[in-house]
């Protein structure tokens, strides 16, 4: 048997170190919870004539995409802009609508913070930026305009920025989507990489949408898609029926919480303790357990803690084991 001792430090635009020391295992890993502490969020949602039935959607989600902000003691602010770069609509049905905002500005000009009273009110009211846009949906471009714009106070320089864009057509911004991801990342140059995330709420599979739910021009929102998974974002489908799980999908996405800790070796699985804060989490093996274990594609073991039981930001988490195969049948079994 070995004792494994560990000198720990980390960086998020400063750092710090710390000692933990485990016991009577082969191997020990120990991991540390961040979490974003300060984020900037903006919704970029597409307001083309399509788009009404899906805002709606959006605006009764209020608490599923702020779940885990909660949690990880998150500083957020909020704010909305619209896919509209264009020239929007010109139509009389339009006319009776709340105007188009300008480009590159936020919707009403408004920003939800942490601290803003009865929050879900003035999110279901900028979230649905009506229909009368630009039916050339530019949401990178858009997104850009206004994080470029000196004017609009949204961006702060200790702050991760998120993403999220909304639509059920394909972006057609005009630069290639490496310029975008680039420009969104020089934000902030000294801030570590995962500084900028976007994920996408979009169409991602026309077959799997019911017919009256797709508009004629409808189309998957690849370059969305591409974006998220290049930056460490999620993709959610537009057309899905569970809205919440999505959302709190995104909501976990942004606070950078982590869910999922790979280990340096296949475990003994009859041996694997796991510690947050120096406190032993229990295996039961009754499916409510905090904590699962999973071996995943080219082997790569990995401890995945349930969303109810998420370790705090800042908290240590220490992992013991034995080598072994890793058999899922002995998980829990001693």
């Amino acid at each position: 048997m070995f004792c494994w001792f560990f000198n720990l430090c980390f960086t998020f635009w400063g750092s710090g170190c710390s000692d933990y020391q485990l016991h009577e295992r082969e191997h020990g890993d120990l991991f540390y919870q961040s979490a974003a502490g300060k984020l900037d969020l903006l919704l970029v949602i597409d307001n083309s004539c399509s788009m009404k039935p899906q805002q709606e959607k959006l605006a009764a989600h209020f608490d599923d995409f702020l779940y885990f902000f909660q949690a990880a003691q998150l500083d957020y602010q909020l704010g909305v802009t619209s896919t509209t770069v264009a020239e929007p609509l010109d139509s009389e049905a339009c006319l009776t609508q709340q105007p188009v905002h300008s480009p590159g500005q936020l919707v009403e000009g408004q920003v939800i913070r942490s601290t803003t009273p009865e929050p879900e009110q003035r999110f279901a009211e900028l979230v649905q930026v009506g229909n009368c846009g630009s039916p050339n949906e530019m949401g990178m471009e858009s997104a850009r305009l206004l994080l470029d714009n000196v004017d609009v106070d949204f961006l702060r320089p200790d702050a991760y920025l998120s993403l999220l864009f909304v639509s059920d057509e394909q972006d057609v911004s005009p630069h290639t989507l490496s310029q975008y991801l680039q420009d969104f990342r020089q934000l902030q140059p000294a801030a570590p990489r995962d500084f900028f995330r976007a994920s996408a709420l979009v169409l991602t599979d026309l077959e799997q949408c019911a017919t009256d739910e797709l508009a004629e021009e409808a189309s998957v929102g690849s370059r969305y898609i591409e974006l998220s998974q290049r930056s460490g974002g999620v993709v959610g489908d537009l057309c899905s029926d569970d809205f919440s799980s999505i959302a709190r999908d995104l909501s976990l996405n942004s606070t950078r919480l982590q869910e999922r800790f790979f280990l340096r070796k296949i475990p003994d699985l009859t041996t694997l303790k796991v510690e947050v804060n120096g406190v032993l989490q229990p295996c039961d093996g009754t499916g409510e357990y905090p904590w699962r274990y999973e071996l995943l594609e080219q082997a790569f073991p990995v401890v995945v803690f349930s969303r109810q039981h998420l370790p705090p930001p800042y908290a240590h988490i220490a992992v013991q084991y034995d080598a072994g195969n890793g058999r899922e049948e002995d998980f829990c079994s001693n």
